[in-house]
């Protein structure tokens, strides 16, 4: 019970789970009041930066954070897919660098 106990607290769901023993048995009870508050906040969540205070608006942060993302996902399919194409190896260096470039283009659309 006490590595149930721990794997609670872990996920922080101890205001939503309790736990009780009774001989061999183990019985979860949920706390629906609390469930509630906690529910209050999905899809809530907070970007940190370090932009002075002032001098980028709530939405413009919000907005750089998603072209972040949308960048790290193009990077993370390039690579992948990098690794499945079979491509020729030019000793000239800027012919790989023309076959990296392609692929990011691809993903401004």
């Amino acid at each position: 019970m006490k590595k149930i106990q721990q794997k609670i607290s872990k996920l922080k769901l101890n205001k939503i789970l309790f736990l009780s023993l009774n001989e061999r048995t183990i019985t979860v009870r949920v706390n629906n009041n609390g469930k509630r508050e906690l529910n209050k906040l999905d899809g809530c969540y907070v970007v940190k930066t370090n932009s002075p205070f002032g001098n980028l608006d709530s939405q413009t942060v919000h907005d750089r954070y998603k072209d972040l993302a949308k960048v790290e996902f193009a990077f993370r399919t390039m690579k992948t897919t990098l690794d499945k194409i079979n491509y020729l190896k030019y000793t000239h260096e800027g012919k790989k660098l023309n076959i990296v470039s392609l692929n990011l283009l691809e993903h401004q659309k």
